[in-house]
């Protein structure tokens, strides 16, 4: 017998939400990020809706080789490469290294030969993370224009605070961008993510690099923001119930006995639990929606199970679905209540739990 707790992907909801963000920045190309096995949703099958982006991005080359063998479309590698074999796979596979620290430049220089044909180049423009600070990035420019084996090179930035769209920050990042494109117009320039691509129009370049809205979740720190209303959800967990107790006022649920019965109490032992990629640190009131109505977890979550208070839906009965999160809870709710975000849960979910893919067609 097949264990009933599965996870449901949706392909033409993640059609969908690239085609709204094609239609957010018609001016600019759309590249689609599918680093982490395409946020957890199966990068095979992720492209098989996807195909006609044109290009990808992963963060490693260990994800770009295995997705070439996929695909002859462009790949990105956000984190570039950091020695002088990765610059060799990089060329041979036709990969599309990211440059952002001044050891890159010198393997550049040191193989000069290995050099792909296409590069980004990275400014930190007050993320703090990866890329050249703005009193840099014209040298690290001017490097890697000498190289004639560069066919095309594309300056790009990442916004700290884009998914709080009224931040200052995010425009005086923009502005650095900015001045840079105005020395050198004849250069390609990234800027926009998710968020900005459904925000900022002003930040819409030649690329834009949509990932979190793909996979329907929100880019945005306030989850009830109106675009987040225009994503549709692509994960679907659901499992079913396999105990029903009864409680007297008093009675504790679970590890810890984190939840007592305030009131004579009915509940739901349901089949998924942490070691599913449910997230341990969900707390009491975490909605879960059973046959028909969003009712709260209770007690603390265990490997294999979660408990949930049905006393106000007494009809629910043993085999009964259970759905953690996607269309009736959305994925941001319960990451939410568990201190986290949407992209923490999708890349959660292990390799147990069973794949359905659905594509609406």
């Amino acid at each position: 017998m097949t264990r009933a707790t599965k996870l449901t992907i949706d392909l033409s909801a993640i059609r969908a939400n690239y085609q709204l963000a094609i239609d957010r920045a018609p001016n600019s190309q759309t590249l689609a990020v599918v680093k982490a096995d395409a946020y957890g949703h199966g990068i095979k099958e992720v492209l098989s809706v996807l195909g006609k982006a044109p290009a990808f991005a992963v963060a490693t080359i260990d994800e770009a080789i295995h997705l070439r063998t996929l695909t002859d479309t462009p790949i990105l590698i956000l984190q570039g490469v950091m020695r002088a074999d990765e610059l060799a796979e990089a060329k041979e596979h036709k990969l599309t290294p990211m440059v952002h620290q001044a050891n890159q430049l010198k393997l550049f220089a040191e193989h000069p030969t290995a050099i792909p044909a296409a590069v980004w180049l990275k400014l930190d423009s007050g993320m703090s993370r990866l890329g050249f600070k703005a009193d840099e990035v014209y040298s690290a420019l001017q490097a890697l224009r000498q190289y004639d084996a560069i066919d095309e090179l594309v300056v790009c930035s990442h916004f700290a605070n884009a998914s709080s769209p009224d931040s200052v920050k995010n425009q005086q990042q923009l502005e650095l961008l900015l001045t840079l494109k105005a020395q050198y117009p004849d250069l390609k320039y990234s800027m926009a993510n998710s968020a900005a691509i459904l925000s900022d129009p002003s930040s819409h370049f030649d690329w834009n690099r949509a990932g979190i809205m793909l996979y329907g979740g929100s880019p945005f720190d306030d989850i009830n923001h109106p675009d987040n209303q225009l994503l549709q959800p692509t994960m679907t967990l659901t499992s079913e119930v396999i105990a029903i107790r009864t409680l007297d006022v008093g009675d504790s649920v679970g590890y810890g006995e984190t939840w007592r019965a305030e009131r004579p109490s009915r509940i739901a032992t349901v089949a998924a639990g942490y070691a599913d990629g449910y997230p341990r640190h969900a707390p009491n009131g975490t909605p879960v929606y059973i046959a028909g109505k969003r009712l709260p977890l209770v007690g603390r979550v265990s490997m294999d199970m979660i408990t949930v208070d049905v006393t106000d839906a007494p009809d629910v009965q043993l085999g009964e679905t259970a759905e953690l999160f996607g269309q009736h809870v959305a994925i941001d709710v319960v990451a939410e209540h568990a201190g986290t975000i949407s992209y923490q849960l999708m890349t959660s979910i292990t390799e147990r739990v069973r794949r359905v893919y659905v594509s609406g067609e």
